[in-house]
């Protein structure tokens, strides 16, 4: 071994979501990553996986939990509306900004289990939309 104390940090300039980092010589790792499938967007009902996300949300241990109230209400008045006057752009925002401060909550891993199916649901049913709602949960560890 030529240099024992070489510098062995690593240096991230964006996401590193389900990512193996290992640093050092003759070290090995394996790692199994489950995704889980989403169910069929027309499958959804956006405004009972809304009512259901929001207690779950609402029950964690977070100062936040007025943001949190707030960005579920306001999803679940633009869900409650017919399917042509809906604004999915409007819930995709508001969702984002509920999970945004959520993922704070410090008994998060202790609920993950009820929340992510009603994140992947609710994701499935934004399509495209959903990609960063789907991406800030899975950034919890949650997903």
């Amino acid at each position: 071994m030529a240099n024992d104390t070489a510098n062995r940090s690593v240096t991230i300039g964006g996401s590193a979501t389900n990512t193996v980092i290992i640093t050092g010589s003759g070290v090995t790792a394996a790692q199994r990553i489950d995704q889980a499938a989403l169910p069929p967007p027309a499958a959804v009902d956006p405004l009972a996986e809304i009512r259901a996300l929001k207690p779950l949300l609402l029950a964690l241990s977070t100062p936040r939990r007025e943001i949190i109230s707030g960005a579920m209400a306001e999803a679940e008045h633009l869900a409650d509306q017919p399917d042509a006057q809906r604004d999915p752009d409007g819930i995709a925002g508001a969702l984002d900004r509920a999970v945004r401060y959520a993922r704070g909550a410090d008994d998060l891993s202790a609920h993950a289990a009820a929340i992510a199916p009603r994140v992947a649901a609710l994701a499935s049913w934004l399509g495209e939309r959903g990609k960063t709602l789907l991406d800030l949960w899975n950034e919890t560890g949650g997903g």
